[in-house]
């Protein structure tokens, strides 16, 4: 299919090297919210340990940031679709990297839980601006967007995993330092600066956001999907906040080694999503959601039954793998009812409802 002379110049923009570091650094931004500051989370319960209620209140500074994306990124989803991505893209990644530097400044838990908000805030604008700008700008030629997000997986994984490593290095010398990680979003600043525009907007857009409307969304068809990928997040991010003590407090291991754990989930999760496209064609959904849950128990009872570094790796690994399998797959049919608003919102009430779920389940059982 021949293109126009505008599509013809967009491709050849967009495949440009730099110009995807750029747009895959922006997205990268929003992996980083939670795993950076998992190596800091032992050292943040020691400093602020006369606080009340300190290890809840250390675990919401992981997951309170999804908090404020669930309100907030349907407003920077409006927002962008009136007057523009980039406007609102721009000033997120400065107030980003100011909230997350923040951190390392911080004289108590609560003054650190306030940064944290205004880092859910700046992450809901980025990942919606960085979601919706993958989805124009790759929306002409055939599998040209189904290779960026799998390209853009990659991204966020390496470069997540290597960050996460720095920052339980620093964590080494002293909690704080890990918050300095943060102020790498200064070069991905630079990058989209320069690299990234404004897309096209189709001039059929209101249209077919009119006939998307209209058509009658059934949520109750996808309440088992829902509850699935609650359960799985949840999981995930408990993992992120109750491993770190675990790895420093019980193994009594030096924090950065947190760094090395907690990068083996990044990794793991993106070559599973990587290669979600063969393993569907041997297994059902049905089979992979009942193999995710199975791999999850497995994954907490290796730690149960032995304390060991390795044995933390691969549990991590597991839970890494099962995000891979169940999270980063919307159903397609939910996309197409316009349900992906839901899909998240899920996968950020999951995330923030993590530091509670030990006490409230302890609370059940007593």
């Amino acid at each position: 299919m021949p293109y126009s002379k505008l599509d013809s110049k967009i491709i050849a923009l967009t495949e440009r090297v730099r110009f995807k570091l750029a747009l895959f650094g922006a997205a990268m931004m929003t992996i980083l919210g939670s795993v950076l500051v998992s190596p800091a989370l032992p050292g943040i319960a020691k400093e602020f340990s006369t606080t009340p209620h300190i290890e809840l209140l250390t675990g919401l500074t992981l997951t309170i940031p999804a908090l404020f994306m669930i309100f907030f990124s349907p407003l920077a989803g409006a927002l962008m679709d009136k007057f523009g991505k980039l406007k609102f893209l721009y000033p997120a990644m400065i107030l980003w990297i100011f909230a997350g530097v923040s951190g390392a400044w911080c004289a108590d838990i609560y003054t650190l839980l306030l940064s944290r908000c205004a880092f859910g805030i700046a992450s809901s604008f980025i990942t919606t601006g960085a979601n919706a700008l993958l989805g124009d700008y790759y929306a002409v030629g055939e599998g040209r967007r189904d290779r960026a997000l799998s390209l853009q997986g990659f991204v966020m994984a390496l470069g997540g995993a290597v960050l996460t490593i720095i920052a339980g290095y620093l964590t080494s010398f002293s909690w704080r330092y890990a918050f300095y990680v943060y102020a790498s979003g200064l070069f991905v600043f630079v990058f989209c600066l320069f690299y990234l525009f404004e897309p096209r907007v189709a001039k059929n857009k209101a249209t077919q956001n009119a006939a998307n409307a209209t058509k009658k969304v059934f949520y109750k068809d996808y309440a088992s999907i829902y509850f699935a990928g609650f359960f799985v997040v949840m999981i995930f991010y408990l993992a992120a906040v109750q491993f770190p003590h675990y790895i420093e407090d019980t193994l009594g291991l030096n924090p950065k080694f947190i760094g090395f754990a907690m990068a083996s989930t990044t990794l793991s999760h993106a070559v599973v999503a990587y290669l979600y496209k063969d393993i569907v064609k041997f297994l059902s959904v049905k089979k992979i959601y009942v193999l995710g849950f199975a791999l999850q128990a497995f994954g907490f009872l290796l730690v149960f039954l032995v304390d060991d570094f390795i044995v933390a790796i691969v549990s991590l690994a597991i839970f890494g793998a099962v995000g891979g399998l169940i999270v980063s797959k919307k159903p397609r049919k939910a996309c197409a009812q316009g349900l992906t608003g839901a899909w998240q919102a899920v996968f950020f009430w999951g995330s923030s409802s993590a530091p509670s779920s030990p006490r409230l389940w302890c609370q059940t059982l007593v």
